[in-house]
């Protein structure tokens, strides 16, 4: 359980493990651009051969980012601490490689605020390819669809994309599998609720 000490709208949650430094600050721009500002970052150092908070103090000195450091454990335990220590009432996943959209936090946001009967949304997402984009794939859009393609275990919303109320991941109790598969796993429970 958390205590909104802070009163953030989103805590955007990024676990870390060994990152190529330029696409991790790629990745922490994407965030300090965004339209909407009312977030923290968190952002987990899971064990890295060379801690990576001075590399983040080099790209910014913003202070809405949190660094926390633990032993290696995998994405999913990562996340669960991250998330310990967060205070937004959305957690909004970025991956350390990956980059967000400007409007996507307001976006995301809007559309929980608007319906509250919802515990997590997605977006699709795009690959770079030589300063190209390209739809990664076609995920689903509705509630039954994303239901259906869950059922059969595939992925209907991408990890990284995802945001969901605090309250609905507190419900779970969290990420179940600490390393591998935790994404679609965390995806089925919050279907749940």
């Amino acid at each position: 359980k958390y205590i909104n000490l802070n009163n953030m709208k989103v805590s955007v949650v990024m676990a870390s493990c060994n990152p190529d430094l330029k696409k991790l600050g790629l990745a922490i721009n994407s965030i300090l651009n965004q339209t909407f500002q009312d977030y923290e970052i968190i952002i987990v150092d899971d064990g890295s051969k060379k801690p990576i908070e001075n590399c983040i103090k080099s790209i910014t000195q913003d202070s809405r980012i949190k660094v926390l450091r633990i032993n290696n454990s995998g994405l999913g335990a990562a996340l669960n601490h991250g998330i310990r220590f967060s205070s937004g009432e959305y957690i909004a996943r970025l991956d350390d490689d990956d980059m967000m959209v400007i409007s996507r936090l307001q976006k995301q946001v809007d559309f929980l605020d608007k319906n509250q009967d919802v515990s997590c949304v997605g977006t699709f997402h795009y690959d770079m390819i030589e300063k190209k984009s390209y739809k990664h794939r076609k995920f689903p859009t509705g509630h039954n669809q994303i239901v259906e393609s869950l059922i059969n275990c595939r992925f209907s919303l991408a990890h990284t994309t995802l945001m969901f109320r605090r309250t609905s991941f507190d419900k779970i109790g969290g990420y179940r599998i600490q390393r591998g598969g935790q994404d679609l796993d965390l995806e089925l429970q919050l279907g749940s609720v």
